[in-house]
């Protein structure tokens, strides 16, 4: 395809209000597009693409009634009950219509922002932080959730086949060749989540087994592995999900599910029993969130180191959701480098949700890199930071070459790293790294070239 009719295509799909910025930004990214990527580090329900997000605003708000109505009664009876998230959200639906909220969304759903400049002066979202305060500093409860309730009740929905096509469709273009989905486990049972109804099971199986089957037909060139990141952290739960895999008829949920992880800023030291099961059943850590704040927010620096290494040394993590954190920590470091555990990097959205307080330029990536941590980049939430595709990952290296100074050699490891620490098969892994290896002598040598007209 024409690099202008693709451009054309990119902008259809993220429908941005500066379609000239956006369009400037995608030329600019075509050498980045080309390099073999894996997204480690991809929330299952956060896939969508802008466009899916524009179009469902404008039919739900075309009738918002009585969709609305009955949102505003649900989330105000949680609000009257005394929760603090719902009293947080119910000013959004006093309105007649939905609209996203600000300010890298346009209220009727349009990419706001193109620029990585424009983004970072944009953050922190206001909301998004929750309460960052000495005493409570937590990043789930604000802008991140009012997105998910407005886009809930538009009805674009990550869960549908179509969704999950499209963001295999836009892996491609960005060069990505693996895809890791972080998605919750079976609804645990009510009564102390001792067990898991086979019913459940069924349909969490069934339902997860068929997205990632009809995206895979659809786009074969796009592997797709899924972690496991269930709510519940109990030994209970862990043995009933062991359990109900070691009964499946045959190796297709084996061959799915290769990970288990944990959302949310809890100490993995806290399901130490939950994890050696799930590793006896032969699931790896990884997508384990920890130390995702860095030294910038004081308040909680000790406990956030020490959740870093609960994970390594706790969990047993091959992987660290984030792990910012361990900058400048000479022993959190080396145990990182020793153990070989991957940094699941993800610029934009610690710069979003005020992780990264002083700005991308000061983000700890090049410190944790020049201390021999392993590192990839992801995206975490992509719709959620305004991707321009259900993928955003080129954005993160855009990112760390404009504002962080990160050199061609240095894109290509952290893009060799994302799949030495991937979860996909043997082969999947050596054809991308010769791949990398021959986008970066043919980066190299176009630079010389530049160099010698100079």
């Amino acid at each position: 395809m024409a690099q202008s009719e693709e451009a054309r295509r990119a902008m259809r799909i993220a429908c941005p209000a500066d379609e000239g910025a956006f369009l400037r930004d995608y030329a600019a990214t075509a050498r980045l597009r080309a390099l073999p990527k894996a997204q480690l580090h991809m929330h299952g329900d956060a896939i969508l693409r802008p466009r899916r997000i524009c179009d469902a605003l404008a039919a739900f708000n075309a009738s918002p009634e009585p969709r609305l109505a009955r949102a505003r009664a649900e989330l105000g009876a949680e609000a009257a009950a005394g929760s603090v998230r719902a009293q947080h959200l119910l000013p959004l639906l006093d309105r007649p219509t939905l609209a996203m909220p600000g300010p890298l969304w346009t209220p009727d759903g349009r990419v706001a922002t193109c620029t990585l400049r424009q983004f970072d002066d944009a953050c922190p979202i206001a909301g998004a932080t929750g309460w960052n305060d000495d005493g409570e500093l937590w990043h789930g409860m604000g802008g991140s959730r009012d997105m998910a309730l407005v886009v809930s009740i538009a009805g674009a929905s990550a869960r549908s086949a179509e969704a999950w096509a499209e963001a295999s469709e836009d892996a491609v273009r960005e060069g990505i060749r693996w895809v890791e989905y972080a998605v919750g486990g079976p609804a645990d049972d009510a009564a102390g989540a001792v067990r898991i109804r086979a019913e459940a099971w069924t349909e969490w199986r069934d339902g997860l087994l068929a997205l990632r089957q009809h995206a895979l037909d659809a786009v074969p060139e796009v592997g797709i592995a899924l972690v496991v990141c269930p709510s519940t952290p109990s030994g209970a739960y862990a043995a009933a999900f062991a359990a109900h895999l070691r009964a499946e008829p045959d190796g297709r949920l084996r061959e799915a599910v290769r990970g288990v992880g944990q959302v949310g800023a809890s100490d993995p030291a806290e399901r130490v029993e939950a994890y050696a099961i799930f590793r006896a059943a032969g699931l790896v850590a990884v997508n384990v969130h920890a130390g995702e704040w860095t030294v910038a927010r004081p308040a909680l620096v000790a406990q956030s180191r020490a959740s870093v290494r609960s994970a390594v040394e706790v969990a047993g993590a091959r992987r660290i959701g984030h792990g910012i954190i361990a900058a400048g920590d000479a022993e959190l470091c080396a145990l990182l480098r020793e153990r070989n555990v991957c940094l699941e990097v993800c610029l934009l959205s610690n710069r979003a949700l005020d992780n990264c307080p002083l700005g991308l330029a000061h983000h700890p990536l090049p410190a944790l890199l020049a201390a021999g941590v392993p590192c990839c980049l992801a995206t975490d939430n992509a719709y959620k930071l305004a991707a321009p595709n259900a993928m955003g990952l080129v954005r993160e290296y855009q990112c760390a070459a404009e504002l962080l100074g990160l050199d061609a050699r240095s894109l290509a490891a952290l893009a060799a790293a994302s799949f030495e620490h991937s979860l996909a098969p043997a082969h999947v892994k050596a054809r991308a790294l010769a791949d990398i290896g021959a986008w970066l002598n043919r980066e190299e040598r176009a630079a010389a070239g530049l160099a010698a007209v100079e």
